[in-house]
């Protein structure tokens, strides 16, 4: 049998050596070799080096500075170096062009400025006869790139790349009876290939989730898949190549463009050429990649012509290429090293075509590395789709990962499309793939919430649109019912978990203990099976999902239960002490090495913990609370009572705002375990209450009681005690604190008994609490010049008037000012780091909220939970309802509701103010809990819209505009924002209706506050 000839073409006065090492990996590997020396003082011509190519089977290129001689005759008008020309004529006959580029990184002896190029440039006559050929070398080496396969540096490096390169060549491709003619691809049909593809792409399981008896059916991947947005990061570089001015002045433009940036449909990151696609765990990035991987089998298939262009693919599409990077990991590790067929470097995008070669075999696609090497390598030939850019073990593995994409897609095939997925903890830094733009998937809006629930029902009942109806209308009340569970919808994975909850006749809003406890479990098994590809499975981390849960356990618990207060953040190094005595298996001194190790890969591993800076936190603050009401549930009795109830000189945890949370998630975690535990539980609560106690020592036992009993509505429990529903009639009843009956109880108790309320748990505070104002007309402003005439009032201060009639659309207004746990829910959220929320107000055209890290004398506000939150500027109160998908009150609106359509001067009519009716100067001196003062209700049921605080409204201040008769917003622009409704320490004659007040929207003080609005204006 013959062996294969190799052509090494080169420059020869700065790559002799090179060449020469070149030439000895050629012998080695059983080459015939072929090569013509350059710039010589011998004979050379064209012709004769292209009889050299002509006798090659496949040509080896090495390109360094020079840009070499230039054959002029009328065959080359392009004046391209013999190099250049030696590798067209390989190319126009099909051979194959192995070519290797300098590393422009190595320091290559006379290269730099001062010495060579000067010189030559200096020489007389040549200057632009050099400055020509250093553009048109930048040109051969960009159309070299298409067949990149490695950079050198010394000879050496020469040897250890072009022998590999030219083994690989020969497996795949030497056909000793064609040496020149390799097979075309047109002759394999990808149809198989397309066909599995598609198989393995088409379903949407809700696998994982054991909540109850139900079995959950798949659904069409196209029939349920709700589209995912992005907003860009970071845009895509310059092509390999540019200059790096030319590369810092294409980003530079491309950020200014995207300076405004908006949500945009995630698709549309695939017209980047390269994109890394950034999500938290559960955001859905699989799911995108599988979408997108099956509308483009769907249209070559030809089942559906359209299905390719629904999700913005050209037409036709290119070839999908689905790989993950935990399988791609997996078969380098265990084939490094097995022969000449592999790539001796572990970062080779020889890998890929390796891999898919075998993968081709084993599954029975029919289908060679040619095949897919020849699309790679085509424009618009193959979608390079790779999955879980963090499922490679370790930050080396993932460096070798990111290596292997950007020569992937930057060096070997730059006409392939790649775009790869992360989470964001196994993304940036070293591990960050050079010249690849990168797109952070935004949380579900609800508008893509509503869509993802609409389609779950009407699938998941397809024969009874009554019961899917019903269904929908179920699930979006309960999204709707607790903020946590709305901070939870914004994930597709957690919105699945809430739908396949619900599914299992749960009611998510009072089932929570089993949702938090389905999710973790979800998310230690999706542990488990990226762990299968650790190689530290066997030493680092000998957990099963029961221990990992149990390390969560014991860390939650820890947090609770710090000094003070619980903590939401932990150091690495506590963390790890914390949880050494739980990697009992290994050695005791390796055991805090092991819970390190266990710790940083965490993030990447499972999503249950995440870091903010240097310091580790649960991905969600319920994980943490339920976590650690699991261990409390499991404590001895006596143990527990001690804990939540304290002893002598040691408070309990029971009444701590911490802890309720967590109290409240106990209550169904001990039903789960054993109702005569939960008993037990209450009746230790109603022990704890004095024979006669206080009114506010009720209101802070009912308060708890009654959230923890909302809690386990679903779960049927009764509570036998009769001692609750006493004290809960005196604290709420028809005779409670809040109550027109109640008002005989002297006004400091009831205060008191609101403000243990409030920290115990208002109940009234739990859901949404609107107030419907019909659509209608009525008259806004106030005179006092006419005493005949509508809205006289002789204490009109100026600027209420012209007094004229307005028709308003029907609204809806809340029935309490937010309130400061309301806020801290924004808080918790991290509403003052999402620019999306700012960008409602126009805050910095977008910025998020750097002035701002809390509301003013938070620590302080947080004492007392049911008070209307204060200090919070204009600009706050918009991102507070942006987050709520709500708006502020128009000055209109909040007049109207608070004078109604018969013109009264208060909201509660025409009265006086007195203590009884308002909190204003000379009542407590400080905001007091909402609704404390139902006789001042507006006759639709709103309570505080006079004193207590004042409240935003969305208008510019400015002077009315009479012609504007509907639906009025105020002026276009101005300096301050309208607030309405006087204050707890402000005089009387401020509380009209009527008064106009105002504030710059970045002011903030302890007097103002804000409502919800929401339905048309």
């Amino acid at each position: 049998m013959p062996d294969p000839v190799v052509f090494i073409s080169s420059t020869e006065v700065d790559l002799k050596l090179h060449r020469a090492e070149a030439g000895r990996a050629a012998r080695d590997h059983k080459f015939g070799l072929r090569m013509m020396e350059r710039e010589s003082t011998g004979e050379r011509s064209l012709d004769g080096c292209y009889a050299l190519v002509d006798q090659a089977d496949v040509v080896v290129v090495l390109v360094a500075y020079r840009y070499g001689w230039v054959p002029e005759d009328g065959r080359n008008p392009d004046l391209r170096s013999i190099t250049w020309l030696e590798c067209q004529r390989a190319w126009g006959a099909g051979k194959k062009v192995l070519g290797f580029l300098v590393d422009e990184s190595y320091d290559w002896p006379g290269v730099t400025e001062g010495t060579r190029l000067d010189k030559e440039r200096a020489k007389p006559g040549i200057r632009e006869q050099v400055e020509r050929n250093e553009r048109l070398l930048t040109d051969f080496k960009a159309e070299l790139n298409q067949f990149f396969r490695g950079k050198f540096t010394d000879p050496a490096s020469v040897y250890e790349m072009v022998g590999p390169a030219l083994a690989d060549w020969k497996l795949h491709h030497w056909h000793p009876t064609a040496p020149s003619s390799p097979k075309p691809p047109a002759t394999q049909d990808p149809t198989r290939y397309l066909s599995a593809l598609r198989t393995q792409c088409q379903d949407i399981k809700a696998i994982g989730f054991q909540t109850g008896q139900k079995e959950l059916p798949s659904f069409r991947i196209d029939h349920l898949y709700t589209p995912l947005t992005t907003v860009w990061m970071e845009p895509e570089s310059a092509k390999p190549g540019a200059s790096r001015s030319r590369q810092q002045r294409k980003i530079k433009e491309e950020v200014a463009g995207l300076a405004a940036r908006v949500e945009t449909p995630l698709e549309k990151a695939l017209t980047q050429h390269r994109i890394v696609i950034v999500g938290e765990p559960g955001a859905g990035k699989t799911t995108f990649l599988r979408r997108i991987a099956f509308a483009a089998a769907e249209t070559l298939l030809g089942d559906n012509p359209e299905a390719a262009r629904e999700m913005s693919l050209p037409d036709p599409p290119p070839l999908p290429v689905l790989i993950g990077v935990g399988e791609l990991w997996d078969f380098v590790a265990k084939r490094r090293g097995a022969g000449t067929r592999y790539p001796v470097k572990p970062d080779s995008p020889e890998w890929l075509l390796c891999f898919l070669e075998e993968t081709s075999r084993e599954r029975g696609w029919q289908l060679d590395r040619h095949f897919f090497e020849t699309r790679f390598e085509q424009k618009n030939g193959a979608l390079l789709l790779v999955d879980g850019l963090d499922e490679a073990p370790g930050r080396e593995a993932r460096t070798y990962m990111v290596e292997m994409m950007r020569q992937a897609s930057q060096e070997r095939f730059p006409h392939c499309r790649v775009a790869v997925t992360s989470r964001p903890a196994a993304y940036g830094g070293e591990v960050a793939i050079d010249g690849f733009a990168k797109a952070e998937i935004a949380p579900l809006s609800p508008e893509a919430i509503a869509v993802f629930l609409d389609k779950w029902c009407g699938l998941y009942h397809a024969a009874d649109p009554e019961a899917a109806r019903r269904d929908r209308e179920a699930l979006t009340e309960a999204v709707q019912s607790r903020i946590e569970i709305r901070q939870m919808a914004v994930n597709p994975v957690m919105l699945t978990a809430l739908a396949v909850v619900q599914a299992n006749e749960a009611r998510l809003q009072d089932q929570r203990a089993k949702l938090y406890e389905a999710i973790l479990r979800w998310l230690a098994g999706q542990r488990a099976k990226k762990l299968k590809y650790d190689e530290q499975r066997q030493t680092g981390d000998p957990l099963t999902e029961t221990q990992f849960l149990d390390c969560m356990r014991a860390l939650a618990f820890a947090m609770h239960t710090a000094t003070g207060e619980k903590r939401a953040e932990l150091e690495p190094d506590e963390a790890a002490r914390l949880l050494a005595p739980r990697f009992r298996a290994l050695p005791e001194d390796q055991r805090y090495t092991a819970a390190v190790e266990f710790l940083e890969r965490e993030e990447i591993v499972s999503g249950v913990l995440i870091r903010r800076g240097a310091r580790l936190r649960f991905w969600h603050q319920t994980f943490q609370e339920y976590l650690a009401a699991t261990v409390v549930a499991v404590l001895e009795p006596a143990e527990r009572n001690l804990l939540l109830f304290g002893s002598m000189g040691n408070v309990g945890k029971l009444h701590q705002p911490g802890w309720r949370e967590t109290v409240l998630l106990l209550g169904g975690v001990l039903h789960g375990l054993r109702q005569e535990n939960l008993d037990r539980l209450f009746e230790e609560i109603l022990n704890r209450l004095a024979p006669s106690p206080t009114l506010a020592a009720r209101a802070q036992c009912v308060g708890l009681m009654g959230a923890m009993l909302r809690d386990l509505k679903a779960a049927k429990y009764t509570l036998a005690d009769a001692r609750y529903q006493q004290h809960l009639d005196s604290v709420l009843g028809d005779s409670g604190i809040f109550s027109l009956a109640g008002q005989s109880v002297p006004f400091a108790d009831r205060l008191e008994a609101a403000e243990a309320l409030g920290q115990a748990g208002d109940p009234r505070l739990e859901g949404e609490h609107w107030i419907e104002i019909p659509a209608g007309k009525f008259w806004m402003g106030a005179q006092k010049t006419d005493k005949k005439w509508r809205n006289y009032d002789p204490e009109e201060y100026g600027g209420e008037g012209p007094v004229r009639e307005v028709e308003l659309s029907g609204y809806r207004m809340a029935k309490y000012p937010v309130t400061v746990w309301e806020y801290g829910k924004f808080m918790e959220a991290e509403g003052y780091q999402k620019r999306e929320y700012w960008a409602a107000g126009g805050w910095e055209a977008g910025a998020a909220a750097p002035q701002f890290a809390e509301p003013g004398s938070w620590e302080e506000q947080q004492q007392h939970p049911n008070r209307p939150v204060v200090e919070v500027s204009w600009y706050e109160a918009i991102a507070y309802c942006a987050w709520k998908g709500c708006r502020l009150p128009s000055e209109a609106e909040w007049e109207r509701a608070a004078r109604g359509t018969n013109g009264r001067r208060y909201p509660w009519g025409e009265a006086t103010p007195d203590a009884r009716l308002a909190n204003y100067s000379g009542g407590p001196e400080h905001p007091t809990p909402v609704g404390l003062y139902p006789m001042g209700e507006s006759a639709e049921g709103l309570s505080d819209l006079a004193g207590n605080v004042y409240e935003w409204c969305s208008d510019w201040f400015g002077k009315y505009d009479p012609r504007v008769t509907m639906n009025p917003t105020g002026p276009a622009s101005g300096e301050s924002r309208v607030a309405r409704g006087g204050s707890w320490c402000l005089y009387t004659q401020l509380l009209r209706a009527s008064y106009r007040n105002r504030g710059g929207p970045i002011d903030r003080n302890g007097i103002l506050g804000f409502r919800l609005c929401g339905g048309s204006l």
